[in-house]
């Protein structure tokens, strides 16, 4: 499998210690990493953000 640009540094940062588990989770919706490359980082199951459907009020 490739991996994504970020990959490598992401997983560096990751294990030495500088990034915590939220920040890599972070830089999968910026598009540095793939849900499955989070996975292989942090052995942890990657769960999308919940995002709320706009109301009918929004915007008013």
């Amino acid at each position: 499998m490739e991996h994504s640009k970020h990959f490598e540094k992401v997983k560096y940062y990751y294990e030495e210690g500088f990034w915590n588990i939220r920040m890599v989770y972070n830089v999968v919706a910026k598009g540095w990493i793939t849900p499955d490359e989070y996975e292989e980082i942090t052995g942890k199951k990657y769960k999308p953000p919940v995002t709320q459907e706009p109301s009918e009020n929004d915007g008013e």
